[in-house]
């Protein structure tokens, strides 16, 4: 309590003594409420007539009840950047990462504050700043204009593009300090100027007036940790300082959408893969035919074969199998322990179809963050029209895409072994995925589970899993199991062992074994009604009662669950 109070305390003098062009309400408009409300339903009228499946991951009411929303905005706004904001985020409600409102046309929506903020696993910390403030390198952002760093991100989110909820934590960083945004969501009181308030890394809590900059080319920063968009000197934690980049770092400049380096000590090769696009000095096909030769005759001093595509926003889906097939018709490549992924936030796309690919046939296991886009998506963008009045464009998607095996609406895929990036690990140039996968840490579910029994893979898929918060009735089948690993946790598997273990009087274990089932094949009433089951021998009525009703709602046809049920009355 007492840090808060301090720090409100340092706010109120700061925001007393702040110049007035850091606190200048803007009110402009260009545009009238009416004209506003004639772009949203526009937009909506185009989102209804042309998208796919609109209602795939909101419902038609949800649908209806945000443009709503967004028309009472307009109507109560003080600007044209609030009217803006309020249709994209009805926009990008759907939860459709590639149907999205293109602003090129809109020359201010590329303006930014000069500054780059990672929401790492401690926290939100300057990784790029503006010459002028370099010594605020590093240090932790406290506030972003009115409000916590995590509230102003959260609201960011809600104007992304995006699948999931990591795709949006993926974007929200670079929305919060473009300007126009930042301004119509009433993060900062004007386009021209953004308060933030840090602890440095001596621990002082200070404050920064950053100005609005022009960068002379499209703000591309959402690919990277650090790096500042063109034609705006920043000072960062590698690029530009002589400091020794780590090796996922090297190359996100844009200058690379592959290669590959051979880490000899620790027998790893290494490929980044940041787009599934062509290099005009080497297409795709001749880099990875290359470094597959490489690969032959150097593999005895090779173990393991990663691929990071943690910074791939995608591309052209259709250049992914020739490379895969090259992978599978490798067996040094494609067996347990030897083949990986690193997957992450922004990890969008094409990317995501080639995680989903890998899964469905190879022996890979996953390292860092969950996907920034589900195996099921949607995606071929086309124009479908320019909002009448401000002229924004409307991109929206053509085609459906799902490989989940079996067929599921997945928001995103989990990694096998979480890795998340801290800021410590950030500063000093660690990779705690690359790190986790030298040591050996990684360990697909299957394993520990015929290695050590239900319990301990109990623990384990709660460590990878819960950890991540989101959507937890996702949390199913893939990529737990796959067609060609030489594990194979099936329902019908699980639930026999379970009756197995009770049968030996292993209630622990048997326990374990249902409860996994009823994590991997949530929608199957048959594991609820075993789960019961073993709470019912176990003399736990009321769990008996709760479960064997869960097993009900998914198929209230259940006689046996009925049985027990009425049983389970009569005993209470």
């Amino acid at each position: 309590m007492r840090t808060l109070i301090t720090l409100n305390a340092i706010l109120f003098i700061v925001l007393c003594e702040t110049p007035n062009s850091c606190l200048f309400a803007q009110k402009n408009k260009d545009f009238t409420e009416e004209q506003w409300i004639e772009d949203l339903h526009f937009a909506a009228k185009i989102l209804i007539d042309n998208h796919p499946n609109l209602y795939y991951r909101i419902t038609q009411a949800e649908f209806q009840r945000n443009i709503a929303i967004a028309e009472e905005k307009i109507r109560h706004s003080n600007s044209d950047e609030e009217s803006f904001t309020a249709i994209r985020q009805a926009f990008a409600s759907i939860w459709d990462g590639h149907t999205r409102l293109g602003t090129n046309t809109l020359g201010d929506y590329n303006n930014i504050f000069p500054v780059r903020f990672y929401d790492f696993s401690d926290g939100v910390f300057v990784t790029g700043i503006t010459g002028k403030y370099a010594k605020y390198l590093g240090a932790k952002v406290v506030n972003i204009g009115r409000f916590s760093a995590q509230e102003a991100l959260k609201m960011a989110g809600t104007l992304a593009f995006a699948d999931n909820e990591f795709g949006r934590k993926c974007q929200a960083p670079v929305l919060t300090i473009t300007c126009n945004y930042a301004f119509g969501l009433g993060i900062t009181q004007s386009v021209d100027s953004l308060l933030l308030v840090v602890e440095t890394t001596n621990g002082k809590f200070e404050t920064i007036c950053l100005s609005r900059e022009i960068p002379s080319g499209q703000n591309t920063m959402i690919s990277t940790m650090d790096i500042a968009p063109s034609g705006i000197p920043f000072t960062s934690a590698f690029t530009g300082t002589g400091k020794e980049q780590p090796l996922y770092i090297k190359h996100l400049d844009g200058s690379h959408n592959y290669w590959f380096e051979h880490d000899k000590k620790n027998k790893i090769l290494y490929m980044q893969f940041n787009q599934v696009v062509d290099q005009s000095d080497e297409s795709f096909e001749q880099f990875y035919r290359n470094m597959f030769k490489y690969f032959d005759e150097h593999a005895a001093s090779i173990d393991k074969f990663v691929v990071d595509v943690r910074f791939n926003g995608g591309g052209n889906g259709r250049m992914l199998l020739p490379f895969i097939n090259e992978i599978i018709k490798r067996d040094k490549i494609n067996s347990p322990g030897s083949l990986y992924i690193l997957t992450g936030r922004r990890s969008f796309s094409a990317a995501v179809l080639f995680i989903a690919e890998m899964i469905n046939h190879t022996n890979v296991l996953l390292v860092g963050e969950p996907t920034g886009a589900a195996q099921s998506m949607f995606s071929d963008i086309e124009l479908k029209g320019t909002l009448p009045n401000c002229g924004a464009t409307l991109l929206l998607s053509t085609a459906y895409f799902n490989i989940a095996w079996p067929a599921n609406k997945k928001y995103f895929i989990a990694p096998h072994f979480p890795a998340h990036f801290s800021s410590t690990d950030f500063f000093l140039g660690r990779d705690p995925a690359l790190e986790a996968i030298k040591a050996n840490k990684i360990r697909p579910l299957e394993s520990v589970f015929y290695e050590e029994g239900p319990k301990a893979a109990m623990d384990h898929f709660h460590k990878i899993n819960m950890d991540w918060g989101l959507h937890s009735e996702e949390l199913s089948i893939m990529p737990y199991q796959s067609p060609v690993t030489k594990y194979n946790l099936g329902e019908g598997y699980l639930n026999n062992l379970g009756y197995e273990l009770l049968s030996n009087n292993k209630v622990v274990d048997a326990q374990a074994a249902f409860e996994l089932n009823t994590l991997l094949f949530p929608e199957s009433f048959n594991v609820w009604d075993s789960l019961a089951e073993c709470f019912m021998k176990q003399g736990d009525n009321q769990s008996a009662i709760k479960y064997y009703n869960k097993s009900l709602e998914l198929n209230p046809g259940n006689a046996n669950a009925k049985d027990k049920l009425i049983e389970l009355k009569k005993k209470n």
